[in-house]
This record gives C-alpha cells, structure tokens and sequence, in this order.
C-alpha cells in the first residue's frame, strides 16, 4: 500500500435509493434528489446511504459501522483503497 492510501470500504447506492418522488399523487411527475452539497465541501447523503443497510452509531470512537441486510440486492460492502475508483453498471429505477 502506498503511503498516501488508506483502507476504504465501498457501499452500493441505487439510483431508487437517492432519487425521490415529491409529487403528491405519487406518480414519478416530480422528483428531488436525496442529497445535497453543503458549504463545507462535502456532500450530505442522509438516509439516501442507508438503505438496504444496517447502521450502527459509534459517536465515541467515532466511526459508523454497515452491514447489508439480508433483504437487500445490493452487493456486499466491498474493501478498496481511496484511489481507486469503482464502476458498477447502471442500473434503472
């Protein structure tokens, strides 16, 4: 491993998982994305990351921990390294 590399795990999100249907009969004709950047130069993925996965909250550590749940279609969450850069096909809503 080089020296600027750390060890990164990777989590599978679905476009279903962050695109939102606002419309108020519920009928895809208005939609939002569930994320947003913020002033601090990092994105807020919310609940938008979460689906299909188990959290836990470890605020003292601190760190998040995730599992895939056993319903889920997603892929397991995979280990990688910051540089790489994963591609995963697209896949429609």
């Amino acid at each position: 491993m080089a020296e600027n590399e750390t060890i990164s795990y990777w989590l599978e999100m679905k476009t279903k998982d962050y695109i939102l249907d606002v419309s108020k009969m519920q009928d895809r004709s208005l939609c939002q994305i569930a994320f947003e950047v913020n002033k601090d130069d990092f994105w807020v993925f919310g609940t938008a990351l979460y689906e299909g996965h188990y959290v836990v909250h470890e605020p003292e550590v601190p760190q998040m921990r995730f599992a895939v749940t056993t319903a889920s279609p997603k892929i397991d969450i995979m280990p990688g390294l910051t540089t790489q850069i994963l591609q995963l096909p697209f896949a429609a809503i």
